[in-house]
């Protein structure tokens, strides 16, 4: 049995806790004159803000054609930091890399540079609130995972990747690797198993300024070249944008950059299409878009929720001025 291969997109990988820079005044500007404010706003590369990761994850020998069993009930705390629930668990990927040992597939994963070239096929399991899975329970269309033809050493790296329907994002990550004569039949996901660590700047950029209390934005993103992990920026994959205003400082949303938009105190959202402007006087929210007010902590970020790594493309500070727009 040979799966179909599986877009890229579908091995989505979460990233965990964040360390911020020292402390610095919100927006990148300390002070410096920004020029006036735009109504028609073309976003640059120079505004975006950029974030590093780094990825662990731990690989477990498994004998060589076992039906080995992976468990994850001891998992309580995913790589963004959240909590887990026995339950919530409802899908688990076994993807094989066919060409690629584990310390190259964590860097891809990182920086989300892996291509569907590099995946050999993938499977699925469907616990239905078990906390395991056996590789014979792994299959796709029908076809499952024949142990006694692919479960060898050298065959493949095999990452097994538990998720949440409705999460962005692998809860954890484990590699399996099959080794002859290790007698060992069972590998345990905790909460140890896998670790991301990323730096995120949020304030080393030049913010957006906008004219103080004026909704009638247009953003215009066709000239953007590079995203915030440093890859040639796909537009076609932007299908979300988020504004938002928070009750905290941007050295403090440095250190949650997964939660940027559960932690706002207003929340602004709009779905994109093949476009590259928005209006941001349409977007949904808890009250019509009042635009931005001075001296708060505003974001804008672009978002693709079927892209390998969970964070914003593109955010950036918004600044507002009592100045008027050219």
């Amino acid at each position: 049995m040979r799966p179909p291969l599986p877009h890229p997109l579908l091995i989505a990988c979460a990233l965990g806790a964040c360390t911020g820079a020292d402390q610095a005044p919100s927006g990148g500007d300390s002070g410096a004159d920004l020029g006036p404010p735009c109504s028609t706003c073309l976003l640059a590369d120079e505004q975006n803000y950029s974030i590093t990761s780094q990825m662990s994850v731990e690989v477990v020998q498994l004998e060589a054609l076992s039906d080995a069993t992976v468990d994850w009930s001891a998992l309580q705390t995913d790589v963004q930091g959240h909590p887990v629930l026995p339950g919530e668990i409802d899908r688990v990927l076994l993807v094989a890399f066919a060409e690629l040992p584990p310390d190259a597939v964590m860097e891809g994963l990182a920086q989300d540079q892996l291509t569907q070239s590099e995946v050999a096929f993938y499977l699925i399991c469907e616990p239905e609130g078990a906390t395991s899975c056996s590789l014979s329970d792994f299959a796709i269309l029908g076809s499952t995972f024949d142990v006694e033809t692919y479960f060898l050493p050298s065959v493949a790296t095999w990452m097994i990747v538990p998720q949440t329907t409705g999460q962005q994002g692998g809860r954890s990550f484990l590699f399996l690797q099959a080794a002859e004569g290790v007698g060992r039949t069972e590998a345990r996901i905790t909460d140890q198993t896998g670790s991301l660590t990323v730096e995120v700047d949020l304030r080393g950029q030049r913010p957006l300024v906008l004219a103080a209390g004026d909704p009638a934005i247009t953003l215009d993103w066709s000239g953007l070249t590079v995203d915030a992990l440093g890859n040639p920026m796909q537009a076609r994959t932007l299908d979300g944008l988020f504004v938002a205003r928070y009750d905290a400082t941007l050295a403090e949303l440095e250190q949650r950059v997964f939660d940027l938009e559960t932690d706002a105190a207003e929340l602004w959202t709009m779905d994109l299409g093949s476009g590259t402007t928005a209006d941001l006087s349409l977007m949904d929210g808890p009250r019509p878009f009042p635009g931005v007010a001075p001296g708060e902590t505003w974001l804008m970020a672009l978002r693709c929720s079927t892209c390998t790594h969970p964070a914003p493309r593109f955010m950036t500070a918004l600044r507002a001025t009592d100045g008027e727009s050219p």
